[in-house]
């Protein structure tokens, strides 16, 4: 949903004709869509910054499209390292967007660390073979199947390029 941009954000709600302030819940300084969601937002890059200094690459995209091709050229084969890249880029939009729900509709408010110290403990427990994430209910098994949707989607959008 993320990579085809149809999540349900405030700039999308509003081109469907929903009367709806298009400021960002997470920061309150931009119009929320998809890019500011996970791009421009500085909560979102507070988050992704803070998740690529515990894995070591010091590449920050300044746009959604740069993130993507970064991802893609970068996040190749099965190593550890990139499996847990691939771990943590799925967790991050998923985590982002459910920060969101929860100011918006549980007025409840959590700050950047707890955000990247759930990301970082599900992709490790995830190593250890007992992932507890949100999306492990709703795709049985464990976050791997996860990032190979992802894989799936990046195939889609190449090849609708």
């Amino acid at each position: 949903m993320v990579i085809l941009d149809r999540l349900p954000t405030k700039d999308r709600l509003a081109r469907f004709g929903l009367l709806v302030d298009n400021v960002c819940g997470l920061c309150g300084a931009g119009m929320e869509s998809r890019d500011h969601l996970f791009d421009d937002c500085s909560f979102a890059r507070g988050v992704w910054g803070a998740v690529l200094n515990a894995h070591g690459p010091s590449f920050m995209a300044r746009a959604w499209d740069e993130r993507l091709h970064w991802l893609l050229s970068n996040l190749r084969g099965k190593t550890l390292r990139v499996r847990a890249l691939k771990l943590l880029w799925t967790g991050f939009p998923y985590l982002i967007w459910e920060e969101r729900n929860h100011r918006y509709h549980r007025n409840l408010i959590r700050s950047i660390d707890v955000i990247v110290n759930r990301l970082l403990e599900e992709v490790s427990t995830e190593k250890q073979g007992t992932c507890k994430f949100p999306c492990s209910a709703i795709f049985p098994g464990s976050l791997s199947m996860i990032y190979s949707f992802y894989d799936l989607a990046i195939n889609a959008c190449l090849d609708g390029q």
